[in-house]
């Protein structure tokens, strides 16, 4: 999707980058920073930042100062670049976070500032049909139960 709206996706992981101070460093830098591609007169790409795991991350030292950015003004074109440096970063590109549990407690203060998309596990007949297909692309050969005793062992997580 990030693709398609014309960003390049950056992927932080949220729970292994816990402290604050470091998860925020990181966000801000890939906000503001673009990637260079080569083709057609190469052009800039600005990133997209995706945060895995956000609900792995502190509450305190991680979620407040990405609120903080959120709600950040934008800055005002007349501000001198001493004055810059004293105001929060501000968003500048679209921020995707993405958890297992949006009610968990270090999630609290984010959840006003989002907009949310719930998304549900497929059928296990729709898991079950594309292994099939992935093990006919690998000429292999499983026995007809086989995919579906996985599925059903695996919960229907795709990633098991």
């Amino acid at each position: 999707m990030a693709r398609q709206a014309g960003y390049r996706a950056i992927e932080i992981n949220a729970s292994d980058d816990r402290t604050g101070n470091v998860l925020t460093n990181r966000v801000v830098a890939a906000m503001e920073s673009q990637t260079l591609t080569f083709e057609e007169g190469e052009k800039q790409i600005p990133n997209c930042v995706i945060l895995d795991e956000v609900d792995g991350a502190d509450a305190r030292s991680a979620i407040t100062p990405l609120v903080n950015i959120i709600k950040a003004p934008l800055p005002s074109l007349s501000l001198s670049k001493s004055s810059k440096s004293d105001n929060p970063p501000f968003l500048q590109r679209p921020l995707i976070f993405i958890c297992n549990h949006k009610f968990a407690p270090a999630l609290k203060p984010l959840l006003p500032h989002a907009l949310i998309f719930d998304l549900h596990a497929p059928p296990a007949q729709k898991i079950v049909s594309r292994l099939s297909s992935i093990c006919s692309q690998e000429l292999l050969t499983v026995q007809s139960n086989s995919l579906s005793h996985l599925v059903q062992s695996s919960s229907g997580d795709i990633r098991r």
